[in-house]
């Protein structure tokens, strides 16, 4: 069956999808028998009906790929960032088995418990609030997030009330404000936890669970973080009853001591939380580690379908994600904006970057301890895209563009003819072959099966209607 026919979901409705509209659109099971040639074209409305969506089907969608992110808007992206990463500190008080910067990975600067200065984030800070405050800034009451990284990151936290300090003291350009995040392992919760609460913090607490489940995350002596986390969580949560309601989350990593179900089992029975979950890191595995990481690794979607087999998880485990939602809608919809100036420049005909690699220097930029500026927190340390060198932030817009050109077009002959061009989910810096002269994407998907996936995301909305209702009536992208 041709990706542009028809396609049936799992509760037995049929679907058409015109690509050079944009648009889904019900077939009623009176039109089929028209649509599959058991029934000649007459006069009926049925029938009229199909005849139309097949001369629609005629027309091509442009669409356009291109590799070439020009340097000026390169720089007009940084003027409107949206999240300042700091690495605080390099060094940790736990040494998790697990850890991405750990004995099994090998794409990270060395570690040497090294804290990031002052003088390096204010010199960043000065440079963008050049941008911020330049005509190039569009933006207009923004929030940008600073988030506080490690390491863990309260084990410098001089640092970060030092930097909070010097942002609260900078004149506002067009509304715009600061938001702090952080994710934190909660051994030094206790100390800090006043400051956090009275800067209204994003807070993201490490946890995999249990007990056992959490037993990879461990002390330097061997010993068990989890008595001492769980208190200091606790805490929080007493002193703090509305900040915890309001502001906590947490995130767990999914390994072979742990599943879904009981991760989301001991986490909303203790804290009432419903966490966010995440596989083992599967980029930048040492050769040697990589027996030693699978034995670990826990597959994503088996232990989900195993959560969802059980009658109390089924409701948590399915219940509407937003952001898949609305990835897909914006995607593959038309009449879709993901953010207000989009009204005055909608295009049909839309232009594609390959893969679903961030905007560069948009979403993200992150500090190390060691002054390189990378794109973000969760790729190799060797993709630096500038640095900070005696007392200078060196960025080069036009350097930048041609790596990112030079990596686009590696791999552009398998974005032509994916099924999930559109909406692509893949980092180009998680390809294992980013290195090769062609890059081979874990994601490529053949375009004779875009149907199956049309189908799971409509059979999705067709049981979640309130997941459709929440991004059309509710989320708006910044």
């Amino acid at each position: 069956m041709e990706y542009k026919n028809y396609f049936e979901t799992r509760n037995g409705n049929y679907y058409l999808y015109l690509p050079s509209e944009y648009t889904f659109h019900l077939l009623p099971e009176s039109c089929m028998p028209y649509w599959t040639g058991e029934k000649e074209p007459d006069d009926s409305y049925e029938s009229r009906k199909v005849a139309f969506f097949q001369q629609l089907l005629k027309r091509e969608a442009k669409e356009e790929f291109i590799t070439e992110y020009s340097p000026i808007k390169l720089k007009k992206n940084l003027a409107n960032l949206n999240h300042l990463l700091i690495e605080v500190t390099d060094g940790c008080n736990l040494a998790c088995k697990y850890c991405g910067y750990g004995d099994l990975y090998g794409n990270y600067d060395k570690r040497e418990n090294k804290n990031n200065t002052f003088q390096n984030v204010k010199l960043l800070v000065d440079y963008l609030q050049e941008l911020w405050h330049s005509t190039e800034n569009l933006s207009f009451n923004k929030v940008c997030y600073i988030g506080f990284y490690g390491g863990e990151p309260l084990i410098n936290f001089p640092l970060i009330k030092e930097t909070i300090d010097y942002l609260e003291s900078l004149p506002s350009h067009n509304g715009m404000r600061f938001e702090y995040n952080m994710t934190t392992n909660a051994v030094l919760l206790h100390k800090y936890m006043d400051y956090i609460v009275e800067k209204r913090f994003h807070l993201l607490i490490s946890l995999d669970g249990n007990e056992y489940n959490d037993s990879y995350r461990v002390a330097k002596n061997g010993k068990g973080s989890f008595q001492k986390v769980i208190a200091n969580i606790g805490s929080l949560k007493e002193k703090y009853p509305d900040y915890f309601e309001q502001q906590v989350n947490f995130n767990a990593v999914l390994h072979n001591r742990n599943s879904v179900k009981d991760i989301i089992s001991y986490i909303r029975e203790q804290f009432g939380k419903v966490p966010s979950i995440a596989p083992l890191s599967s980029n930048g595995i040492r050769k040697d580690k990589m027996q030693e990481f699978m034995n670990m690794f826990r597959n994503q979607v088996e232990s989900y379908r195993e959560a969802e087999s059980c009658m109390d998880m089924k409701e948590v485990v399915e219940s509407p994600d937003s952001s898949m939602a609305n990835f897909f809608i914006n995607s593959y919809c038309a009449q879709t904006f993901r953010k207000y100036g989009d009204l005055f420049v909608y295009e049909k005909d839309k232009k594609y970057i390959p893969t679903g690699t961030c905007m560069p220097l948009k979403r993200k930029l992150f500090l190390t301890v060691n002054g390189k500026i990378l794109a973000c927190e969760r790729i190799g340390q060797e993709y630096t895209l500038g640095e900070i060198i005696d007392g200078k932030v060196c960025l080069d817009f036009d350097g930048i563009s041609r790596f990112y050109k030079e990596l686009f077009d590696k791999i552009i002959h398998l974005c032509k003819n994916c099924a999930m061009s559109k909406g692509c989910g893949m980092c180009i810096f998680h390809q294992n072959s980013i290195t090769e002269k062609k890059i081979n994407c874990a994601g490529y998907t053949p375009k004779r099966k875009l149907n199956e996936v049309f189908s799971e995301y409509l059979y999705y909305f067709e049981n979640k209607r309130e997941a459709f209702n929440k991004v059309i009536n509710e989320t708006i992208i910044i």
